[in-house]
């Protein structure tokens, strides 16, 4: 063997161990104490998940896996609804959009429990488990029933739901609130852009001051027969309030003159 054939050699040997040493290089990964809670295991299986202790570690991209679980409470918003995927339709076929938070955290006893149950992707499992909750929430109620004053009955029932499945998987689900619970518009539906007709007849009826929450005892006990055909046939909501900032804050203009106008009964 000439020397021009084991210089060919150690050409490709020289790369082959340079690529395996920045393969290498790049699994290097410090774990901080304050920073939480780590498994390490492999995706290929070769190596069952454990606890791993702070410092360097030596994790090789593709053959094993650091997974960080956070040792403090976490707060994690969710919005519901907003695209066709993840459609929230009401009992009475309302399709709405909801938003809100949820906080937990790990119990550092179960973390393996927790990395078996729901994975490296933890926090993408806890968000498809809320829209989960809330879609079959939303599906056994009425509009009126879960939005305005009544979101807090959305909010119980979605907290009992979460709760006894956080607490299978290891984890704590800490609180659960709901911001809001609103008609899906149609431009989020995407059915038509804005200003394009649709051909569609739409008789729409407002009613100042008539909360759901007041009407619909009447209706459910036939007082009202006509708005509950309305209802029954057709679609129903809250609107939205406007409210003046001059009269929250207590400044009315030309209130005296409003009065005296409705005194000399103009």
């Amino acid at each position: 063997m000439n020397l021009e054939a084991v210089r060919r050699r150690k050409i490709p040997l020289g790369l082959g161990i340079l690529l395996v040493a920045v393969w290498l290089l790049c699994g290097l990964t410090r774990i901080d104490p304050d920073s939480g809670i780590a498994v390490l295991d492999s995706p290929l299986g070769i190596l069952g998940p454990r606890v791993t202790a702070a410092g360097w570690h030596l994790v090789p991209p593709g053959l094993l896996r650091l997974t960080p679980y956070p040792s403090v409470p976490v707060t994690l918003s969710f919005r519901a609804g907003e695209d066709d995927r993840s459609v929230l339709v009401t009992r009475e076929g309302i399709e709405v959009t909801s938003s809100g938070t949820i906080r937990y955290r790990v119990d550092p006893d179960r973390v393996l429990e927790v990395h078996r149950s729901v994975g490296p992707g933890y926090e993408r499992t806890l968000v498809r488990w809320v829209e989960d909750s809330l879609r079959a929430a939303i599906d056994a109620s009425d509009y009126s029933g879960i939005s305005g004053a009544r979101s807090e009955d959305l909010r119980s029932a979605l907290g009992q739901s979460l709760a006894e499945r956080f607490r299978a998987a290891g984890l704590e689900l800490l609180s659960c609130d709901v911001g809001s619970v609103r008609i899906r518009s149609a431009t989020i539906a995407g059915s038509s852009r804005p200003g394009q007709g649709t051909g569609t007849k739409v008789l729409l009826i407002g009613l100042d001051g008539a909360d759901w929450n007041i009407m619909d005892p009447l209706i459910n006990a036939g007082r009202l027969p006509n708005l509950g055909r309305l209802v029954r046939a057709g679609a129903r909501g809250r609107l939205w309030n406007i409210m003046d900032p001059l009269i929250n804050a207590g400044r009315l203009p030309n209130l005296g003159r409003l009065v005296r106008a409705g005194a000399r009964g103009r």
